[in-house]
């Protein structure tokens, strides 16, 4: 008899305990809804980024003879000028028109640059399309920070691409395909042109460089100093992210 009374004072006690812990369905139901819906809230609270990590230009929307933005213009002086011109493009009806008009002794100068919201400390990459009609005094290419040139290659008269050793030789009146890429991790500087490829250490070429600067825009120059010269600028990209 005890034992019996024992089993069944057990198995009272065991129905109290689970009828106490049960959570009815429908509450459990609403209280995860709340739980997700106030996580949305949260997530909705927070700030939005801005940042664009891809900038990229082909000029298409902007109607013929409208100025360079003023954002591009890169250590541009004297006679420069920059517009859109439906004159020629490497892709699309498009490009910018860039160069100097005068022939002088004084330091004219016009490059043209398109840069990332945000600068990059370890990579940066750029595509984009060249045309030189002519080749006289300091064209080139290059990366550069918000304020000044850091990694760069220049063609010589005849055309020839150089950093400290001749690689390649741009055409005058053709356009070129060209890629940039600077890795500050693998410290390697590279550049395409047409498909064809040549790299060189950063501590190379640009020892004296500080390249803690943070790398933020690609820019192209079409001539320095006394020299009248034109160039095309087409279908501009660059990017902080590895393709």
């Amino acid at each position: 008899m005890g034992t019996q009374l024992f089993r069944l004072f057990g198995f009272l006690s065991l129905a109290f305990f689970i009828n106490a812990c049960a959570v009815d369905e429908s509450q459990l139901a609403t209280s995860y809804s709340e739980l997700k819906k106030d996580k949305k809230e949260k997530k909705d609270k927070k700030p939005k980024k801005d940042k664009k990590d891809k900038v990229r230009d082909s000029f298409e929307q902007l109607p013929v003879g409208t100025d360079a933005p003023e954002s591009m213009a890169f250590m541009a002086s004297g006679s420069g000028y920059a517009f859109v011109t439906d004159e020629t493009a490497a892709h699309g009806d498009h490009s910018l028109a860039f160069g100097i008009t005068e022939d002088s002794p004084d330091p004219d100068r016009m490059g043209l640059r398109l840069c990332l919201d945000e600068p990059s400390a370890e990579y940066i990459r750029a595509s984009f399309s060249v045309r030189f009609e002519n080749f006289i005094n300091w064209n080139g290419i290059g990366i550069s920070s918000e304020s000044g040139w850091l990694y760069w290659w220049w063609a010589r008269e005849n055309g020839t691409l150089f950093d400290d050793v001749t690689f390649h030789t741009l055409l005058p009146g053709v356009w070129h395909d060209i890629i940039v890429e600077i890795d500050r991790v693998s410290g390697m500087a590279s550049i395409f042109v047409d498909g064809y490829a040549h790299s060189a250490p950063i501590d190379g070429p640009w020892y004296y460089i500080d390249h803690s600067v943070p790398m933020q825009c690609v820019f192209v120059f079409a001539g320095i100093r006394e020299n009248v010269q034109k160039a095309f600028l087409d279908d501009v990209m660059v990017t902080d992210k590895r393709i």
